[in-house]
């Protein structure tokens, strides 16, 4: 306030609370001689207030290990001394970085790095995960509750806490190790994204074909020639649409923009149960029936049971194609007995094949399995 009552102060102003020394780095988080400059980058993700950025060009040279991490809430700013070294010249390089419940994950060719990144002032590299890394930023995307990614070697999951393979359950492969690998292919165009609407996640591979992965019953499906061509979805990532998250990819050969459909169509199904031991491997069973629980027409649908690992091929109800047509909204529930009765008897293992082209509308909601254990006399 400017002061001029008294001859002892003269002109001027006197400060009740006057400035104190603010220095740049404290206020900016970085030294003002820092380069905060890059000229590329190839993998970069937001995560508590700050932009990290991976593989990065800086002062021309190519940084293929180094993540650069912006102050707090100054995403265009790359100061040189704020940098995450990844495991350093292993002759591997960053691809991709997505980020769940402040934990970074930092994709390489080969490996993943998990990285706690809750605190401003350092970043602790948690875990790292040996043949987990993946071969382009399309075979990874974020769900509702986790981060899911493809490579040759399987699908997995993290859930803020812990990686898990979704081809394993109970120390056995879901889907055999060549037959995915096959699937996947050599070509680094696999791809992965999830549907938000039916709770799932799909998988691309090096064709028109796809696997699904249904994240409540932990189930996976295979269909064959889903895709127009296998070009689809060549140079893309598979996004949800921020507005109504709807699965979404460029298509490459159109030049437009695709959304996966969830409409049912009429196509051939086959639905082969794995070889069932009934948890008793050793012990032989008495099979008295089979309950399946349906909606729509399953009128041309063959369902056929094997034993002890031969190919389903004994009939249920003297009949190939037991099922009939529910009638739309209602649920069947049909109750199938194996047709010759000792068949069914003495059998250490059981197996259910069902096949064909059922209607558009055919669901299957449960299948139950009526038997007894034989004991040992």
């Amino acid at each position: 306030t400017g002061d001029t009552s008294s001859t002892s102060y003269g002109l001027g102003f006197w400060w009740e609370h006057p400035p104190t020394l603010i220095e740049y780095s404290s206020v900016n988080h970085h030294s003002p001689d820092d380069n905060i400059k890059v000229q590329s980058f190839k993998a970069g993700v937001i995560a508590n207030e700050q932009f990290f950025i991976g593989n990065v060009k800086q002062d021309g040279i190519i940084h293929g290990d180094k993540i650069l991490v912006s102050p707090p809430s100054q995403f265009d700013k790359f100061p040189e001394g704020n940098d995450i070294p990844v495991v350093v010249n292993d002759g591997d390089e960053i691809i991709h970085m997505e980020e769940y419940s402040d934990r970074l994950l930092v994709f390489k060719k080969s490996r993943l790095f998990i990285i706690n990144v809750s605190s401003y002032a350092a970043a602790i590299i948690e875990s790292d995960h040996m043949h987990k890394g993946l071969s382009n930023p399309g075979a990874a995307c974020k769900t509702d509750n986790g981060i899911a990614w493809i490579n040759s070697f399987g699908c997995y999951f993290y859930n803020g806490e812990s990686v898990t393979s979704l081809l394993e359950s109970g120390n056995r492969l879901r889907i055999n190790e060549s037959t995915w690998s096959s699937f996947i292919g050599s070509n680094g165009r696999e791809r992965i994204g999830y549907n938000p609407t039916r709770k799932e996640l799909i998988v691309i591979g090096d064709s028109t074909n796809i696997y699904s992965f249904n994240t409540i019953s932990g189930g996976w499906s295979y269909s064959a020639a889903v895709l127009s061509n296998n070009g689809d979805h060549t140079n893309s990532r598979m996004l949800n649409d921020p507005d109504h998250g709807i699965l979404i990819w460029a298509d490459d050969s159109a030049d437009r923009v695709k959304q996966w459909s969830d409409t049912a169509t009429a196509q051939a199904i086959s639905i082969l149960t794995k070889d069932i031991d009934f948890g008793e491997p050793g012990l032989k069973k008495s099979v008295y029936s089979v309950k399946i629980s349906y909606q729509g027409d399953g009128s041309t649908l063959t369902v056929l049971w094997g034993k002890n690992g031969t190919t389903p091929a004994r009939q249920f109800n003297s009949d190939n194609t037991p099922l009939t047509s529910s009638g739309t909204g209602d649920w069947a529930h049909v109750e199938l007995k194996p047709t010759t009765a000792a068949d069914s008897k003495n059998i250490y293992s059981f197996q259910i094949k069902i096949s064909g082209t059922p209607g558009a509308d055919f669901k299957i909601n449960d299948i139950s399995i009526v038997y007894r254990l034989i004991g040992v006399r």
